[in-house]
């Protein structure tokens, strides 16, 4: 996994179990998509306009809160970090919440040499 598909499943994880606001992830979001392409990473991509799709379905509320969530949700659990950990949906989101470091910024140069 790429460095920048790290930050961007991990800002996902943040939000998704309330570490920061959806105001917060918005802006970080909306700054990451504004250059994603620039990585060359077609996962992060991906996975960044799909997280800008549903923001803009939450935002002209055809999606609730906990809809917008659940959704994103879906991305973090789409990695497991370790082969050693449990199969289960539960031990794998437990596991990559429990990784979680204090947020940091990122550099760009960082990121794109991962």
């Amino acid at each position: 996994m790429s460095e920048i598909e790290k930050q961007v499943r991990e800002m996902i994880a943040r939000y998704v179990i309330g570490q920061i606001s959806i105001d917060k992830f918005w802006a970080w979001l909306s700054g990451c998509a504004w250059d994603i392409e620039d990585y060359e990473d077609k996962t992060a991509e991906a996975i960044t306009y799909d997280a800008m799709t549903l923001m803009a379905e939450f935002q002209h509320k055809h999606r609730d809160e906990a809809s917008l969530r659940a959704e994103l949700r879906k991305h973090v659990l789409t990695t497991v970090p370790d082969k050693t950990t449990s199969s289960s949906v539960a031990s794998v989101w437990d596991f990559f919440v429990s990784s979680l470091q204090p947020l940091s910024p990122v550099s760009r140069s960082a990121a794109q040499s991962g």
